[in-house]
Protein backbone atom coordinates (compact mmCIF):
# COMPACT_ATOMS: atom_id res chain seq x y z
CA UNK A 1 0.00 0.00 0.00
CA UNK A 2 1.04 3.52 -1.08
CA UNK A 3 1.83 6.13 1.56
CA UNK A 4 -0.47 9.57 0.46
CA UNK A 5 0.49 11.59 3.58
CA UNK A 6 3.15 13.50 1.05
CA UNK A 7 0.04 14.33 -1.57
CA UNK A 8 -2.44 15.26 0.78
CA UNK A 9 -0.17 17.22 2.59
CA UNK A 10 0.75 18.69 -0.85
CA UNK A 11 -2.69 19.45 -1.67
CA UNK A 12 -3.45 20.81 2.00
CA UNK A 13 -0.94 23.54 1.19
CA UNK A 14 -1.99 24.44 -2.39
CA UNK A 15 -5.80 25.03 -1.08
CA UNK A 16 -4.54 26.98 1.58
CA UNK A 17 -2.69 29.08 -0.43
CA UNK A 18 -5.62 29.35 -2.96
CA UNK A 19 -7.72 30.18 -0.30
CA UNK A 20 -5.67 33.07 1.34
CA UNK A 21 -4.67 34.47 -2.47
CA UNK A 22 -5.80 38.09 -2.73
CA UNK A 23 -7.66 36.69 -6.19
CA UNK A 24 -9.91 34.66 -3.94
CA UNK A 25 -10.18 36.91 -1.00
CA UNK A 26 -13.44 37.73 -0.11
CA UNK A 27 -14.64 41.15 -1.83
CA UNK A 28 -14.94 44.76 0.21
CA UNK A 29 -18.22 46.46 -0.59
CA UNK A 30 -16.30 50.21 -0.74
CA UNK A 31 -19.43 51.82 -1.35
CA UNK A 32 -20.37 50.10 2.10
CA UNK A 33 -17.59 51.24 4.10
CA UNK A 34 -17.92 54.58 2.50
CA UNK A 35 -21.51 54.82 4.15
CA UNK A 36 -20.41 53.38 7.03
CA UNK A 37 -17.53 56.21 7.07
CA UNK A 38 -20.34 59.05 6.14
CA UNK A 39 -22.28 57.87 9.16
CA UNK A 40 -19.27 58.07 11.76
CA UNK A 41 -18.78 61.47 9.98
CA UNK A 42 -22.36 63.10 10.65
CA UNK A 43 -22.31 61.52 14.52
CA UNK A 44 -18.91 62.92 14.67
CA UNK A 45 -19.90 66.54 13.16
CA UNK A 46 -22.59 66.47 15.50
CA UNK A 47 -21.12 65.43 19.06
CA UNK A 48 -18.24 68.08 18.04
CA UNK A 49 -21.49 70.99 17.30
CA UNK A 50 -22.87 69.57 21.00
CA UNK A 51 -19.09 69.96 22.40
CA UNK A 52 -19.62 66.13 23.66
CA UNK A 53 -15.45 65.63 23.98
CA UNK A 54 -15.51 61.93 24.93
CA UNK A 55 -17.79 61.18 22.26
CA UNK A 56 -15.44 63.43 19.63
CA UNK A 57 -12.38 61.44 20.73
CA UNK A 58 -13.89 58.13 20.21
CA UNK A 59 -13.22 58.67 17.00
CA UNK A 60 -9.78 59.10 17.23
CA UNK A 61 -7.03 56.05 17.01
CA UNK A 62 -4.60 55.82 20.15
CA UNK A 63 -1.40 56.92 17.83
CA UNK A 64 -3.32 59.88 15.79
CA UNK A 65 -1.70 62.60 14.14
CA UNK A 66 -3.45 66.26 13.86
CA UNK A 67 -2.21 68.68 11.57
CA UNK A 68 -3.88 72.16 12.50
CA UNK A 69 -2.61 75.85 11.27
CA UNK A 70 0.39 77.46 12.84
CA UNK A 71 1.36 74.93 15.02
CA UNK A 72 3.51 71.54 15.05
CA UNK A 73 1.89 68.48 14.95
CA UNK A 74 0.01 66.91 17.49
CA UNK A 75 0.42 63.23 18.03
CA UNK A 76 -1.90 61.00 20.08
CA UNK A 77 -5.04 60.97 21.24
CA UNK A 78 -4.55 62.73 24.73
CA UNK A 79 -2.96 65.43 22.93
CA UNK A 80 -5.48 65.92 20.60
CA UNK A 81 -7.95 65.37 23.15
CA UNK A 82 -6.12 68.85 24.97
CA UNK A 83 -6.43 70.84 21.59
CA UNK A 84 -10.40 70.28 21.16
CA UNK A 85 -10.63 70.19 24.90
CA UNK A 86 -9.30 74.35 24.57
CA UNK A 87 -10.95 75.14 21.88
CA UNK A 88 -14.57 74.17 23.17
CA UNK A 89 -14.02 76.19 25.98
CA UNK A 90 -13.91 78.92 23.78
CA UNK A 91 -16.71 81.43 24.85
CA UNK A 92 -19.09 80.80 21.73
CA UNK A 93 -16.97 78.16 20.11
CA UNK A 94 -19.34 76.31 17.61
CA UNK A 95 -17.84 73.96 14.40
CA UNK A 96 -19.21 71.88 11.60
CA UNK A 97 -17.47 70.21 9.15
CA UNK A 98 -18.88 66.94 6.20
CA UNK A 99 -17.39 65.06 3.93
CA UNK A 100 -17.06 65.73 -0.11
CA UNK A 101 -15.34 63.07 -1.09
CA UNK A 102 -14.35 59.70 0.56
CA UNK A 103 -12.21 56.84 -1.16
CA UNK A 104 -11.62 53.59 0.37
CA UNK A 105 -9.26 51.19 -0.34
CA UNK A 106 -10.14 47.94 -2.24
CA UNK A 107 -8.60 45.93 0.69
CA UNK A 108 -11.09 48.00 2.92
CA UNK A 109 -9.25 48.79 5.62
CA UNK A 110 -7.45 52.43 4.82
CA UNK A 111 -9.77 55.47 3.30
CA UNK A 112 -9.41 59.57 3.29
CA UNK A 113 -11.52 62.00 2.92
CA UNK A 114 -11.83 65.35 1.85
CA UNK A 115 -14.13 67.58 3.26
CA UNK A 116 -15.09 70.95 4.27
CA UNK A 117 -15.57 72.46 7.98
CA UNK A 118 -17.32 76.29 9.57
CA UNK A 119 -16.06 77.35 13.16
CA UNK A 120 -16.86 80.29 15.08
CA UNK A 121 -15.85 81.57 18.29
CA UNK A 122 -15.89 84.56 20.36
CA UNK A 123 -12.80 87.40 19.89
CA UNK A 124 -11.47 89.50 22.18
CA UNK A 125 -13.09 92.35 21.51
CA UNK A 126 -16.26 90.58 21.69
CA UNK A 127 -17.18 90.03 18.28
CA UNK A 128 -18.08 86.62 16.52
CA UNK A 129 -14.75 84.96 14.78
CA UNK A 130 -15.45 83.12 11.72
CA UNK A 131 -13.29 80.54 9.99
CA UNK A 132 -13.90 77.92 6.67
CA UNK A 133 -12.02 75.56 5.47
CA UNK A 134 -11.43 72.03 4.64
CA UNK A 135 -10.25 69.03 6.02
CA UNK A 136 -7.92 65.39 5.39
CA UNK A 137 -8.74 62.99 6.95
CA UNK A 138 -6.78 59.38 6.47
CA UNK A 139 -9.23 56.52 8.19
CA UNK A 140 -7.60 53.36 9.09
CA UNK A 141 -10.46 50.27 9.77
CA UNK A 142 -8.77 48.74 13.05
CA UNK A 143 -10.95 45.61 14.85
CA UNK A 144 -13.90 46.13 12.94
CA UNK A 145 -14.12 50.49 13.66
CA UNK A 146 -13.16 53.03 11.35
CA UNK A 147 -11.03 55.24 13.56
CA UNK A 148 -8.54 58.58 12.45
CA UNK A 149 -5.44 58.01 11.86
CA UNK A 150 -4.51 60.86 10.68
CA UNK A 151 -5.81 64.56 10.34
CA UNK A 152 -5.20 67.94 8.46
CA UNK A 153 -7.03 71.04 8.79
CA UNK A 154 -6.44 74.47 6.63
CA UNK A 155 -8.69 77.68 6.59
CA UNK A 156 -9.32 79.48 3.67
CA UNK A 157 -8.67 82.50 4.32
CA UNK A 158 -5.69 84.78 3.10
CA UNK A 159 -2.55 84.62 5.31
CA UNK A 160 -2.00 87.73 7.53
CA UNK A 161 -0.67 90.75 5.86
CA UNK A 162 3.75 90.93 6.35
CA UNK A 163 4.41 93.71 8.33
Amino acid sequence: MRNHRPYFAFALACLTALATSPSIAKEVDTAAEEQAIRHVDAAWSKNLQSKNLDAVMENYAEDAAFLVPNQPIIVGKEKIRDWFKARIATPGYTATFAPTKIVVSSAGDMAYELGTFAASAQAADGSTARSVGKHLVTWEKRNGRWLVAAEAISTDSPPPPRK
